[in-house]
């Protein structure tokens, strides 16, 4: 799963997956850290969700995700 994190406009940071995957994850913190933590996190719910329905785990649930941090610039005028 890849994974992309951003700074939001409040200065927190945001992790989502970008790739076709068939679930909508996503992470949140005070850093790029916290945003990761929660992000696997939500991966672990979902993950245990999926087994106590389906009897299993999609693989795509079972890999560590691949994080690539966006940084944005402002330049002021």
């Amino acid at each position: 799963m890849t994974v992309a994190i951003e700074k939001d406009t409040d200065g927190s940071y945001i992790a989502y997956n970008t790739d076709t995957s068939p679930y909508t994850l996503i992470g949140r913190g005070d850093s790029v850290s916290d945003a990761k933590a929660d992000f696997e996190n939500s991966m672990s719910e979902v993950a245990q969700s999926e087994k106590e329905r389906t009897g299993s785990v999609p693989p795509i649930l079972t890999h560590a995700p691949k994080y690539s941090l966006t940084v944005t610039i402002t330049v002021a005028k």
